[in-house]
């Protein structure tokens, strides 16, 4: 029994084949250029012209065995040598939606057509699936926001997202993402409005909420808003109503006038220069003022610009007419107590009170009986003294530095008030609310 070649004998005869037909190279394709080489075989050749055309390069008695037309073949045609070396186009074998095959197989489909491998054949592509076509084979539109609602599609469509539109989870369509009220869309999610922020309809698709605005805020769901105003109505007597609501008014004073906390008072007693007139005494009775007083003793504080020594006084009467007058008041108890605090700590170079004393800080001004002439008998003038609000005719409220000049007193005597309103002249200092 005749043995097989092995391995070494037949890789020897290879190399030698190969050997042969390497320096056969040149003539033999000079030959077959000119179609008129034949092989020493009984069943190949290469002078295939006449039998099979001139494209056909090798052939043997039965058929072309290679074509020159096999090379650079374009997409969508093949050449069978077994029919002729003529390129045909791959839909007139295979269908319509081939778009690439060799002689046996289709390679490759038209857009909308997914590749089969097994089957070597093209399937159309039913929604949601499509196919860019060629090798590829029918896939779904199942990423992000795409969808696609037709059947041999080559890409898929998209749901505007930015408006609120998403797939459904069959990726045939899109549905519109609503909220309720008090909430926006925020990708798949309904999410609360937040702060000063609402939203009033149901079905909605919006990506944010209102804002409430000024003087308004949102309700507890957040799906509208309410004022936020006061009413007028509920203002205090230091506030005003800026149309919505009671804020603090700004307390302020004439040029000739000093704050002192809520009220003002005038800067200079009435009569004096920058003071209120005396003029408002015409006609009212037992009203008297007494003009350029000259105390026995006196001194000024350096700086003041106000003489201690010649200040105008007048009696309660005169006094209360002079601050009427000019649509201003006598000093109320309080605002004696508040002038006590306020004083010796800001006030003093302001008002330049005087007392009957003096230092450092306040000038003096004596006072003595009878020394307003004209008034009557033991009548006296003091301008370290101003005349208080009187609630009934009995009562006299006055305030008063004190000699030791450390601090603003103020009283109240029932006994002599008729008599003292009449016969004692003070400084008057008119006040007024400062708001």
């Amino acid at each position: 029994m005749k043995k097989g070649f092995s391995l070494i004998e037949l890789l020897v005869s290879l190399i030698t084949i190969s050997i042969i037909i390497a320096s056969m190279a040149p003539v033999i394709t000079h030959k077959l250029k000119q179609n008129r080489v034949a092989l020493k075989s009984k069943s190949v050749k290469i002078d295939c012209a006449k039998e099979y055309g001139t494209d056909c390069m090798m052939c043997n008695e039965k058929s072309c065995l290679w074509c020159s037309t096999y090379i650079n073949i374009p997409d969508g045609q093949y050449v069978d040598p077994s029919f002729g070396c003529e390129r045909k186009n791959c839909q007139g074998k295979f269908g319509s939606t081939c778009t690439k095959c060799t002689k046996d197989y289709c390679l490759g489909c038209t857009g909308g057509y997914g590749y089969n491998n097994t089957n070597h054949s093209c399937i159309g592509c039913n929604a949601p699936y499509y196919s860019p076509g060629g090798s590829s084979g029918c896939l779904m539109c199942n990423q992000g926001y795409k969808y696609q609602n037709e059947n041999l599609k080559t890409d898929c469509k998209e749901c505007d997202s930015a408006n609120g539109w998403f797939p459904n989870a069959d990726r045939l369509g899109c549905t519109l993402k609503t909220c309720p009220k008090g909430y926006k869309r925020e990708g798949t999610n309904c999410t609360p409005c937040q702060g000063n922020t609402y939203q009033p309809y149901d079905n909605y698709s919006g990506s944010s909420c209102y804002s409430c605005g000024s003087n308004s805020a949102p309700n507890s769901d957040h799906a509208g808003c309410h004022s936020t105003c006061e009413s007028s109505s509920s203002c205090g007597s230091n506030q005003t109503y800026d149309g919505c609501h009671c804020v603090a008014k700004q307390a302020s004073c004439d040029s000739d006038a000093v704050l002192i906390g809520s009220f003002c008072m005038k800067k200079r007693n009435a009569g004096d220069l920058g003071g209120p007139s005396i003029s408002g005494i015409s006609g009212v009775d037992k009203a008297e003022c007494f003009s350029g007083t000259t105390t026995s003793s006196c001194n000024n504080v350096s700086g003041w610009d106000y003489d201690a020594c010649k200040r105008t006084v007048c009696n309660w009467y005169a006094a209360n007419a002079i601050c009427k007058s000019i649509g201003w008041t006598l000093p109320t108890e309080n605002h004696l107590e508040s002038l006590q605090t306020y004083y010796y700590g800001v006030l003093n170079n302001s008002l330049q009170l005087c007392d009957n004393s003096g230092s450092s800080t306040v000038s003096k001004c004596t006072w003595s009986s009878g020394s307003c002439l004209g008034s009557y008998t033991n009548g006296s003038c003091m301008p370290d003294t101003i005349w208080g609000e009187s609630i009934s005719t009995n009562e006299a409220l006055v305030g008063s530095l004190y000699s030791n000049g450390t601090r603003f007193a103020y009283y109240k005597n029932s006994v002599e008030a008729v008599l003292w309103k009449t016969l004692r002249a003070y400084s008057v200092r008119c006040v007024k609310d400062a708001y």
